[in-house]
C-alpha cells in the first residue's frame, strides 16, 4: 500500500497540471477576439468604385445583417456590386439614393448583430475620374449608423 502512494500522488500531481494548462488555453481562446470583415465593391455608372472594408468585432454567428445606404450624384446607378468574401451576399444588402449633388459621395453603414453595441470599423476608399485613391476610415458600434463621405 505504501509503494502505491507515491505513483497516485504523481498522477495526481499531474492530473492537477493538466487542468491548470487546460484551464489557461481556454481562457486565452475566450480573450482572444472574434473579427467579422466585409467588403463590398461598389461600381457605378460614371466611373467611380466605391469600396466599403467593415471589420465587426463578434463571430460571424452573430453578425445578422450589413445595410448599406449609398447616396450618390442625380442619374449615377450601379452597375454591379462585387461581395468579398463570399459568405457576405447572404447577410449584406445596399440601398442606392440618387440625392447628392455632382461628384459628391456618401456611404452610410449599419450593422446589427446579437450581442449590442458591438465595436465596428469602417474602411472606405474611392476610386475613378482620374483624381486618384481617396481613403476614409469611421468608427462606432452595431446598431448605428456610421457615416463616411467623399
Amino acid at each position: 500500500m505504501t509503494q502505491m502512494l507515491p505513483k497516485l500522488l504523481t498522477k495526481t500531481r499531474l492530473t492537477i497540471a493538466v487542468l491548470i494548462a487546460l484551464c489557461l488555453v481556454v481562457a486565452q481562446v475566450s480573450a482572444a477576439k472574434m473579427l467579422c470583415r466585409s467588403d463590398p465593391i461598389f461600381f457605378l455608372s460614371d466611373g467611380i468604385r466605391l469600396q466599403v472594408g467593415v471589420s465587426v468585432e463578434t463571430s460571424l454567428d452573430d453578425l445578422i445583417s450589413i445595410t448599406y445606404q449609398v447616396h450618390v450624384p442625380a442619374h449615377v446607378s450601379v452597375n454591379h456590386v462585387i461581395y468579398t468574401p463570399n459568405w457576405a451576399k447572404s447577410k449584406e444588402s445596399y440601398t442606392l439614393i440618387a440625392d447628392q449633388p455632382a461628384d459628391t459621395y456618401q456611404v452610410v453603414t449599419m450593422v446589427r448583430t446579437g450581442t449590442l453595441k458591438v465595436p465596428t470599423t469602417i474602411n472606405s476608399m474611392k476610386f475613378g475620374n482620374g483624381d486618384g485613391v481617396t481613403r476614409k476610415t469611421a468608427t462606432g458600434v452595431s446598431g448605428q449608423a456610421i457615416f463616411i463621405g467623399y
